[in-house]
């Protein structure tokens, strides 16, 4: 069977756009990989804590069982933004995590759902430090932390 002319340039164009979309997609991932994120060199006065830039550490994946009206289980994912000075309070956040989280699953574990449902984010950010701070008092260690910021919250 004796080719067209016709289907040999059409052969040769799918060829050519092929090995063209290939080096342009082997180019754009080069250079994404080149390209670097660079911390912004400025901070805002409000992400300031002293002279020191504000740190967050991250607390990721806290699921609460909340109590229902109809005695169904709901369930919360909630992830957390601990708002920290230096590094010695990071790594003091760091290693009382599991405090936080306590604290957190105390406080929330004890509302049902509407209840929390209600809240505003302002709300729930302010029972939570309030937690903290009585937990941390009853631990008789001070706090390392000035705020805490809801990243996630999402219910089932």
């Amino acid at each position: 069977m004796i080719m067209s002319k016709r289907s040999k340039i059409l052969i040769f164009l799918v060829i050519v756009a092929t090995v063209v979309a290939g080096w342009m997609a082997f180019n754009y991932q080069r250079n994404i990989k080149k390209e670097r994120i660079n911390p912004p060199i400025w901070c805002p006065k409000h992400f300031v804590r002293g002279s020191k830039p504000v740190q967050f550490v991250e607390i990721k994946n806290m699921v609460i069982t909340l109590k229902n009206i109809d005695d169904e289980e709901r369930y919360m994912l909630l992830e957390l933004g601990i708002a920290t000075g230096d590094d010695a309070d990071v790594k003091k956040v760091t290693a009382l995590t599991p405090a936080i989280r306590g604290a957190t699953v105390n406080l929330l574990s004890g509302m049902n759902y509407q209840e929390i449902r209600s809240f505003t984010i302002a709300d729930l950010r302010q029972s939570l430090m309030s937690e903290y701070q009585r937990n941390f008092n009853e631990l008789k260690v001070p706090m390392p932390f000035d705020d805490v910021v809801i990243s996630k919250m999402v219910f089932q």
